[in-house]
């Protein structure tokens, strides 16, 4: 409930009230993914990229296939300066963003 809390505080643009409904989400359950990834966005959000990259590691450790993530963590690395790291990681968004496709195709083409 807390993580919902948090989504729809981020959505309205009340990243204060967003921050502490998902670090009160994450202490309920510190290895929620979404929980994580939502936490680093808004901390991402609130120049804090450093800090975002660390919660935003514990969600790619639970998803690694998850572009959205990946893309978060390209875009917090250019910030931090990690040119490399945001390069191999947009790359890799693109990677699984055309597999993803491929098997919507899949799925699609099937009676």
């Amino acid at each position: 409930m807390l993580y919902y809390l948090a989504y729809a505080h981020d959505r309205q643009g009340n990243l204060t009230a967003a921050r502490e409904r998902a670090e009160a989400s994450l202490k309920q359950d510190s290895q929620s993914p979404e929980a994580n990834k939502l936490l680093s966005r808004i901390l991402f959000k609130q120049g804090q990229a450093a800090a975002a990259l660390e919660f935003l590691e514990k969600a790619i450790a639970q998803k690694p296939l998850d572009s959205e993530s990946r893309f978060l963590r390209a875009r917090i690395c250019r910030q931090l300066g990690r040119a490399k790291d945001a390069a191999r990681e947009f790359a890799e968004v693109e990677q699984l963003k055309a597999k993803e496709r491929e098997r919507e195709d899949v799925q699609n083409r099937r009676p």
